[in-house]
């Protein structure tokens, strides 16, 4: 007779980011709909998906490399008959070093080898344009989207920065850009968003 496991799966559904890795290790037993991996036959409780089953050591094994290819750590799984935690997706921070991030005063500019970003919103055609300047405000690339993820993917894919603040500086700037293209507000590069 096989060994077989009581197990219990949770999956934080709304925290899901739509990655897809738990359908590569165990699609049997999860799908994807609406942007969203979705445990198959669940019921649900709160905002979390639940499914008892019981499965064999080979699948277990799967499931539980579901659950640690989870970018965003939103699954688990429990061991019903020994009433203890295989994977638990809670994060622990008791021994983890504490820093307070404090304001910053020097405006020292250190200049990305790549070159810097020009951000613009274009109302009219509802979307984001990012121009690379290698030279002093030349547009040497344009990059233009509809989201921050679709622009900040496309710079990295192509190699158009370098430092990692700039690439901190560029994610806050598509961000302030991308909600005022949907809130209908004027956007001005390095200046705070107006919302009355």
């Amino acid at each position: 007779m096989k060994h077989v496991n009581r197990i219990r799966i949770k999956h934080d559904v709304d925290k899901c980011v739509g990655n897809k890795n738990c359908l590569l290790y165990a699609s049997n037993y999860f799908s994807f709909s609406k942007q969203k991996a979705h445990l198959q036959d669940n019921y649900k409780k709160a905002n979390a998906e639940y499914k008892d089953i019981t499965v064999s050591h080979v699948e277990l094994n799967k499931l539980i490399k579901a659950a640690y290819s989870c970018p965003v750590n939103v699954i688990s799984i429990y061991d019903l008959k020994k009433n203890k935690v295989i994977v638990d997706n809670s994060i622990h921070s008791e021994s983890a070093l504490d820093i307070v991030a404090e304001k910053q005063t020097s405006h020292e500019m250190i200049f990305d080898k790549t070159g810097y970003f020009l951000v613009k919103v274009n109302q009219e055609l509802k979307q984001i344009e990012v121009g690379l300047c290698r030279k002093r405000n030349i547009v040497a690339v344009k990059i233009i989207g509809k989201t921050p993820e679709d622009i900040y993917k496309t710079i990295i894919k192509h190699k158009l920065l370098s430092r990692f603040d700039h690439a901190a500086y560029l994610g806050r700037e598509l961000q302030k850009a991308y909600i005022a293209l949907q809130q209908n507000l004027d956007y001005v590069q390095d200046d705070e968003l107006k919302f009355f």
